[in-house]
């Protein structure tokens, strides 16, 4: 049996090989620092503040990821946010985010359970450990617990019993390549239905059915409550966007204030096929010997030159994890590894593959919900909202928003939430003080709910990466 990897050297900046073999180019620190003010000019004085490599790393850009793939993404800093037309506000009118769970199926087409259960496709590679198949879906109440804190702040309502998929009749007669979404009214009763575009997926892991996310999304815009900020839709059927489109895991249309997420394609038992390193998922994604032999491995690069300087510790882009130190006396980034590091895939139970699937459930739901709060892809940092090309870089994606992205959910959630009286401005020192109030307040929240989950690597990893950030920013004002 290959030895476990220790995760001892971490990587906090781009490794030299995503620097060579890619285009794209990190924002500079200057850059970083302007894109979190309101005005978007760097700090005259340097802050004391400054994220630290150690707890806000920069992406990790591997082969086929995001970035490398299109390297010239736009940033958005917090002054074009805060200034962006489209962007919707926060109003006492309309402060509530819905979770709508997956649709129940109706009698007639029962046969539509079955399309959400992934295929595994032929071949010992793809085949999953014993414990990842049976597992539990997960279940919205969850799903919602942690939106509504890592929201904080917002109000989350949990709506059940909402929609059900029902047959969809052209001239009379049942189709096979559409269904309907039917919306009931609070009485239970129909009150819209949507057609439903379905097909097989071209990668055979859904030889049923995929459903149209398009679709379901003008059935849940029919039904967005009046006082919705924003609404999400649970499926647990995969997804397709168009006819370019081999399946996709959650999508929103940001300014309309609705997204869908589907966890099928997060399903443990397709990790192997998915090329889910589940022993390399985030934190410990940002193992150096990890990065350097995917980046290594992708190039058939074996030289002696590359090896030695795969070997060599670059204070300037990787940090160590001395393992005679407990988590709570780490930077961030290293509590988070060193928490799990003992913890082995290889020996999960069917709890910690159930918890698994959750977090990646959880992780794309703040990430759709954040576009629909007007958060464009974030290129300055490691973070929830990066963009993802393949389900095995969203596993490798940190749960927690950047120190931009979340100066932006802050000013909505916990700045515009609450008006000033007349028509005075905040200062940006007040803006500031009231960002880092509702941080304290999200983290603290967060922390919570992970400590109450205690399987799978991400949440367990989480609470300490939080329990050092609040001891940093604690520090800081001290």
């Amino acid at each position: 049996m290959p030895t476990a990897c220790t995760h001892q050297v971490l990587y906090c900046d781009t490794s030299e090989d995503a620097s060579k073999n890619t285009s794209w180019n990190r924002p500079d620190e200057n850059a970083r620092l302007a894109a979190k003010t309101l005005n978007g000019l760097p700090p005259s004085a340097r802050p004391d503040d400054v994220p630290k490599p150690s707890s806000f790393p920069g992406p990790l850009v591997m082969p086929d990821d995001a970035l490398a793939i299109d390297p010239d993404q736009e940033p958005q800093g917090l002054h074009e946010y805060v200034n962006a037309d489209y962007r919707n506000r926060v109003t006492p009118q309309r402060k509530t985010i819905y979770v709508f769970d997956a649709p129940d199926v109706a009698p007639g087409i029962a046969h539509a359970r079955t399309w959400q259960d992934p295929v595994i496709p032929p071949g010992p590679e793809n085949q999953p450990p014993a414990e990842a198949l049976g597992v539990q879906k997960p279940v919205v109440q969850d799903l919602a617990a942690y939106i509504e804190a890592f929201y904080h702040g917002m109000t989350v309502r949990v709506v059940e019993n909402r929609f059900r998929l029902v047959e969809w009749h052209s001239q009379n007669r049942a189709t096979g390549s559409e269904i309907g979404l039917e919306a009931l009214d609070s009485s239970g009763s129909p009150s819209t239905i949507t057609q439903i575009r379905c097909r097989p997926s071209p990668d055979g892991v859904a030889p049923k059915n995929q459903l149209n996310l398009n679709d379901l999304l003008d059935g849940l815009q029919e039904a967005l409550p009046s006082d919705a900020y924003a609404a999400i839709l649970l499926m647990h059927h995969d997804l397709y966007e168009d006819d370019e489109d081999d399946f996709c895991c959650g999508r929103a249309y940001g300014a309309s204030r609705i997204c869908v997420i589907s966890t099928f394609r997060y399903h443990p038992k397709l990790g192997p096929f998915e090329g889910i390193i589940p022993e390399h998922t985030w934190p410990n994604s940002h193992c150096r010997d990890y990065v350097d032999n995917v980046w290594a491995c992708s190039a058939d690069d074996a030289s002696e030159e590359s090896s030695n300087r795969r070997r060599t510790f670059d204070p300037s882009r990787m940090i160590k994890v001395p393992s005679s130190k407990t988590p709570r006396s780490l930077a961030p980034l290293a509590a988070a590894v060193s928490s799990v590091r003992s913890l082995s895939p290889q020996n999960f139970e069917r709890g910690d593959w159930e918890a698994t699937w959750l977090a990646r459930a959880c992780v794309v739901a703040v990430h759709e919900l954040g576009h629909c709060f007007g958060l464009d892809h974030c290129v300055y940092y490691a973070c929830v909202m990066q963009g993802t090309a393949s389900v095995a870089e969203d596993t490798q994606q940190p749960p927690y928003l950047c120190p931009v992205c979340q100066a932006k959910v802050a000013y909505t959630a916990a700045v515009e939430a609450k008006p000033t009286a007349g028509r005075r401005r905040r200062t940006m020192k007040e803006v500031e003080r009231m960002e880092r109030a509702w941080t304290l307040k999200q983290y603290t929240a967060l922390q919570e709910f992970c400590e109450e989950r205690t399987a799978g690597v991400m949440f367990k990893a989480l609470g300490p990466w939080l329990r050092s950030r609040v001891l940093e920013l604690e520090g800081d004002n001290g």
